[in-house]
């Protein structure tokens, strides 16, 4: 599995400017994607399971359904799978190290350092994200959604912009939500909630 080479759609601008008609400084900007990579929706509170589904697929590619991926939480838990139920990172970790073992899946309970993004986007390994909305008190909403993507501006005063794409099975669609390089809690965003990503943690591959 791991010979199958999917690629990323990148695009790249670089604009000069002359300064005092001495210098020059350079604005730049690179946005990557991953290429043709899978939306689903997810159909009650399974949005880790479609978020799955999704990362398999594309590295696979052979379009399974959803079942599969209970079918292995169930091989991987020891458990009975209550339909359209949660899974925690532990158990999400636990079905995509089965299912891509061969891409030596790594779990970490943060977020991932930009550059760490960067390489995995660039290498088209999708990474699944976890994120907490913390609303009333003693109220947690977890959600999960596949990093895919990114976009690094540098700007001519050499400050910097950067975010994340992910594919969000809350809605269907890529989305993106700005990446603080100079922060140490990063967060997405799924409809009206911004979830706290460095809370709950990342599984990405290798």
């Amino acid at each position: 599995m791991k010979g199958l080479y999917k690629s990323v759609v990148s695009w790249a601008a670089s604009a000069a400017l002359l300064v005092t008609g001495i210098t020059s400084v350079t604005a730049t900007a690179e946005s990557k994607v991953m290429v043709g990579y899978p939306v689903y929706m997810q159909s009650g509170n399974n949005c880790w399971a479609y978020a799955v589904l999704s990362m398999n697929n594309f590295l696979t590619g052979i379009n399974y359904q959803v079942e599969y991926v209970y079918g292995t939480y169930i091989t991987v838990t020891g458990n009975t799978y209550v339909n359209n139920s949660g899974a925690n990172l532990d158990e999400c970790y636990g079905v995509i190290n089965y299912l891509l073992s061969s891409y030596s899946p790594t779990k970490i309970n943060d977020d991932m350092a930009f550059s760490l993004i960067k390489s995995k986007v660039n290498a088209a390994l999708p990474s699944l994200i976890g994120g907490y909305y913390y609303g009333n008190p003693g109220s947690v909403t977890g959600h999960a959604v596949v990093l895919i993507g990114y976009s690094d501006w540098t700007n001519s005063d050499g400050s910097r912009d950067t975010s994340i794409y992910y594919m969000n099975p809350a809605t269907g669609a890529i989305e993106n939500y700005p990446y603080n390089t100079n922060a140490t809690t990063q967060f997405f965003k799924s409809g009206s909630r911004i979830f706290n990503w460095s809370n709950a943690g990342s599984v990405y591959l290798n």
